[in-house]
Formats: structure tokens, C-alpha cells, sequence
């Protein structure tokens, strides 16, 4: 039987040390790339729940133009949800000239990422005579 040189016996140190930082790594780069995954499909999951409620709110009116009656900032959407909606009411040249307005309704969770707006929809309303190429916001 013939032995091996001393050097094939096993790894030295030095390579340990190595392969287990590189392993390391790797497995830091692993787990980072899967908590933003998984924080990625909460807040997909937070939007589309805010887009059914804002599509339920929007059902729930005959006249696209009544959600403009939300005066104050704490309107909450209709049904078992989290959220609140808010609208702004807009004019420009273009929509004055047909008699209209554009009016933006949004989304919001005050207590999700710091208030920030979850989806919005714009609609073109009748103008409620508004000052022409005033905005008007309602919080």
C-alpha cells in the first residue's frame, strides 16, 4: 500500500477558513434576496387588497362623481379593511373646454408604509364649478 505525500491528507486551516466565509456569504446573500421576496409579495398582496376595496367603493356608487363627499381625512372604505380614501378634484384647459373635471381618488393605510399611497384611479366627472384651473384637494 502506498501512502500520500503529507499534503493530500486533508484541507489545511487556510482552506477551512475559506470555503466556511464563502459559504457564509453566500448564505447572507440567500437570506437578504428572500426577506425582500417575501416583503415584495406582502406589499403586492397589500395593494391588490387596496385596489378591491377602492373597486368595491367605486361599485358601490351609481354616480362616479359622489366620492368627492369625502371631507374628512379619515373617510374609511367600505367593508372589512385597513384602508382610507381620499380624492382630489382637478380642472385643466382641456376638460373646462368639455365641461368636466378630473377627479383622483386614492388608496391609503396611514399605518402602512408611513401613509403612502396604495392605488389611485382617475375618472372624468362632470365639473361641480369649481374655479376653472384651480385644484381642489380634499385630504
Amino acid at each position: 500500500m502506498q501512502r500520500l505525500p503529507s499534503s493530500a491528507d486533508g484541507f489545511s486551516l487556510i482552506e477551512v477558513v475559506a470555503s466556511l466565509f464563502l459559504v457564509g456569504t453566500l448564505l447572507v446573500a440567500i437570506l437578504t434576496a428572500q426577506r425582500q421576496h417575501v416583503r415584495q409579495l406582502l406589499q403586492a398582496d397589500r395593494r391588490l387588497e387596496a385596489i378591491a376595496a377602492l373597486d368595491q367603493l367605486l361599485l358601490e356608487r351609481t354616480d362616479p362623481g359622489t366620492p368627492t363627499d369625502n371631507e374628512r381625512p379619515d373617510d374609511k372604505l367600505p367593508g372589512e379593511n385597513p384602508f382610507y380614501w381620499r380624492s382630489q378634484q382637478r380642472t385643466e384647459p382641456a376638460t373646462t373646454a368639455i365641461g368636466a373635471a378630473i377627479l383622483r381618488i386614492e388608496v391609503f393605510d396611514p399605518d402602512y408604509l408611513h401613509g403612502k399611497t396604495l392605488a389611485a384611479v382617475e375618472l372624468l366627472v362632470a365639473s361641480s364649478g369649481a374655479a376653472e384651473g384651480t385644484a381642489r384637494d380634499r385630504p
